[in-house]
């Protein structure tokens, strides 16, 4: 029953997968094209997400003991501040440091941020579209949250990589901040205003500020590495 029921579903899950995937999907390919290097880079970004989210999966299930809603919040978005952008800095270090310019960076943020798409939505999607007794349209906010997240990835990739060519460690610590800024505002708006589009309209607006500002700040550093690749 529940595989006729998915089948019943597939145009609305391949609206849905399109919506969270496809536009960082035509970016990555428009960037990588046909050099090979950057789809390693995008997979080492995709695979540095898995790791982060693997590694805190006991912290997360002992959080989900806690009561008190808001502690669980920041305490959640604490966690993946400190252990994906660490996670990110050390792999961006390994992989991208005798090349560290905005396309490698880009590429890799769009890695790491597709990965989490494809597993925390969409590998999600058909059994959640099968079995609840709502629209897909209710599912379609999170299709676009996860397009929010991908741009904040990839931003978080420029600064640690930008951080990396300056050898300030002050660029990952800042990158921790934002991270878990971004995270409590998201989670609070939505336990306060109980819409999920005004939700991704904050998450929006405050993720385009952010990126705003470091990819300006970014620019200011008119050669990340003597190893950066040409267009």
């Amino acid at each position: 029953m529940v595989v006729l029921e998915i089948a019943a579903e597939t145009p609305a899950l391949l609206v849905l997968v399109a919506v969270a995937l496809g536009p960082g999907l035509l970016v990555l390919t428009y960037l990588a094209r046909l050099r090979g290097y950057y789809w390693v880079d995008a997979a080492v970004g995709g695979g540095g997400w898995l790791l982060a989210y693997l590694i805190r999966l006991p912290l997360i299930a002992l959080t989900a003991r806690v009561s008190d809603v808001w502690v669980r919040v920041c305490v959640l978005a604490l966690m993946a501040g400190v252990f994906e952008e660490s996670i990110r800095y050390v792999l961006i270090r390994a992989r991208l440091s005798e090349r560290l310019h905005p396309r490698s960076a880009t590429v890799f943020g769009l890695g790491w941020g597709l990965a989490e798409a494809f597993i925390i939505y969409c590998a999600n999607l058909p059994v959640a579209l099968a079995i609840a007794n709502v629209g897909w349209e209710y599912f379609l906010p999170g299709a676009v949250e996860r397009d929010i997240a991908i741009i904040f990835h990839v931003t978080a990739a420029c600064l640690i990589a930008v951080g990396i060519a300056k050898r300030n460690y002050a660029y990952l610590c800042l990158a921790i901040i934002l991270h878990t800024m971004v995270n409590v505002v998201g989670a609070a708006s939505l336990i306060v205003l109980r819409n999920p589009w005004l939700t991704e309209g904050i998450l929006a607006l405050v993720v385009s500020v952010v990126a705003v500002v470091v990819l300006l700040a970014s620019k200011r550093v008119t050669e990340w590495s003597v190893g950066e690749v040409s267009k």
